[in-house]
Parts: C-alpha cells; structure tokens; sequence
C-alpha cells in the first residue's frame, strides 16, 4: 500500500530524515527538504496508527516518525486475521481520501506482508498467472493459516499423536 503511494521509503529508510535547518549565508534556516519530509512523514504515521488495534496502538503512543511506528509493528506478532484486517483498514482508509488502488495491486501488496511462515504460500500465490484477485487471495491466506495451525501444533500433541498412531 504505502509502496503503491510511493511513500514506502519513509519507513523502510529509503528517505531519510533530513536536517531540520540549514545554513544559507551564515544564517540558520528552516530546511525546505525537512519540512516536505515531516508532512509526508507524519501522514504515513497518521496511516499507520489509524489502522491499529487497541493493544498495538499502546506501543507505538509517542514514536515521532512512521519508520520508528513501522518497525515497532514489525515486532509485534499477530495472526492472520489482525494482518488482514489492519491492511483492509488501511485501504479503506486510502480509499477514503481518493486514493484508489487496483485490485491487482492490492493483491500483490497482501502477499507481501504475512512474513516468513507463509513464504511459500506467497511465492505459488504470486507466480499464478493472472495475479489472483484480492478476495481470492484472502480466502487463500486464511485457508493456508488454518491448515497450516492445524498441521503444526504443540509438540507434545504431535508426541501423543504420533504415539496413538503406532499403538
């Protein structure tokens, strides 16, 4: 989403932040630069925090910049569900101020995000041909997550399970 706006750089540190002030003849000045970056800056921070849930909202009160919102989000775990939800809030919310995003875009952008475990998924997911649609990557994605959490829980399940079998 943000890489759709070309606002991706404000949070993975593409774009720096740059120095508040400059010297023009021997004068310190506001830096134009600057304040282009913290408009940009502070409005993918109002995306950002305008997408998250009550609990996440409460670790990222009081960081000054969408990189540092960003990555406090990356940490934090959450299951599919709370992705995709926070990624249709955030569409939603880009939809509501005239910044419409195709449907193939935003399928793309989805099966970036879900992480590590579903590496696989999103690579068979984005090498399909055409893209599938945004609606059939989200049934996608939670039917992946519930085989998936089916497939791998505790091991000590997996002990009990595999010793009933040979019983």
């Amino acid at each position: 989403m943000l890489h759709s706006q070309k606002l991706i750089n404000f949070v993975d540190g593409g774009r720096p932040q740059p120095p508040e002030a400059v010297v023009l003849d021997e004068k310190e000045q506001p830096n134009p630069e600057y304040l282009t970056w913290e408009y940009y800056d502070q409005l993918v921070l109002c995306m950002i925090n305008s997408t998250l849930s009550e609990e996440i909202l409460s670790h990222v009160i009081g960081l000054e910049t969408s990189r540092e919102a960003f990555q406090e989000c990356k940490k934090r775990n959450s299951t599919i569900d709370e992705y995709l939800q926070i990624f249709k809030n955030i569409y939603d919310s880009l939809g509501a101020i005239g910044c419409s995003v195709p449907d193939e875009d935003k399928s793309y952008w989805l099966l970036q995000g879900p992480g590590p475990n579903y590496e696989s998924f999103t690579t068979t997911m984005l090498a399909k041909l055409p893209i599938p649609s945004y609606q059939e990557a989200v049934v996608s994605l939670k039917i992946h997550d519930l085989r998936t959490s089916s497939l791998y829980k505790s091991p000590m399940e997996f002990a009990c399970h595999s010793k009933r079998r040979w019983i």
